[in-house]
């Protein structure tokens, strides 16, 4: 919910989305839809049966994900089936298969309610709560990232762990004195990166961390308050 590939690009999320999904999808359906909370999209290499959707009104996130099946139906008609992103990226799905029939699948990464909360977004945790249980029933599909979310949401559930493309990463031996640890991620309060400043405290690590976000001073100062 709210995202486009210009902010994919932004953040360099840009180049796996459409690789690992879009470029698949071209392969396998006519034509992919991809419904953006964005406008003015520039995306370069686009395979020629997948089109971006834009939110050409500029409507604020929440407003456009309850309005997105009347406001572009046109498409919404074409559709054979939904690929949604997590609980909130999943709304405008549930409603286009309560109205129009069309099945969706989602994927259910972690406890969004819980860690909304952790975070200090009683509103978002709030919303979670309300519409967790009515996507999920409504879901033709969900894809889980790990056993306890596979074990939770049951038989509609798709094990299919988070990996790792190996043609870019993958171990090699070094020389170097120190162990190097790069970890990148939000700063956010969820992510728990004190656990990880604790943890190589007592080890000969290096730590890299790459990322943005609110709790990037409080960091900076806890490793700076613990020599680490």
């Amino acid at each position: 919910m709210g995202d486009s590939l210009n902010n994919m690009t932004k953040t360099g999320q840009d180049i796996r989305f459409l690789k690992n999904y879009i470029n698949n999808y071209s392969k396998h359906f006519k034509k992919v839809y991809i419904f953006s909370y964005g406008k003015n999209e520039v995306v370069v290499g686009l395979p020629t049966n997948v089109f971006i959707i834009e939110n050409n009104l500029g409507l604020h996130r929440y407003i456009y994900a309850l309005l997105l099946p009347l406001i572009q139906l046109k498409y919404i008609k074409e559709l054979n089936v939904l690929r949604s992103f997590h609980i909130s990226g999943a709304l405008p799905a549930f409603f286009i298969k309560l109205f129009f029939k069309k099945p969706y699948v989602f994927n259910y990464a972690y406890n969004y309610e819980k860690f909304s909360k952790i975070e200090g977004k009683l509103f978002q945790s709030n919303l979670f709560k309300i519409v967790n249980k009515p996507i999920c029933l409504f879901a033709d599909r969900i894809i889980s990232a790990n056993k306890i979310i596979h074990n939770y949401i049951g038989q509609k559930s798709e094990y299919i762990p988070n990996g790792v493309d190996i043609t870019l990463f993958s171990p090699k031996k070094t020389k170097n004195k120190f162990t190097k640890i790069i970890a990148v991620g939000r700063l956010e309060k969820q992510k728990n990166y004190f656990q990880m400043l604790d943890s190589i405290k007592p080890l000969n690590i290096d730590l890299t961390i790459i990322g943005s976000g609110s709790q990037k001073e409080k960091i900076l100062a806890y490793a700076k308050k613990n020599n680490i």
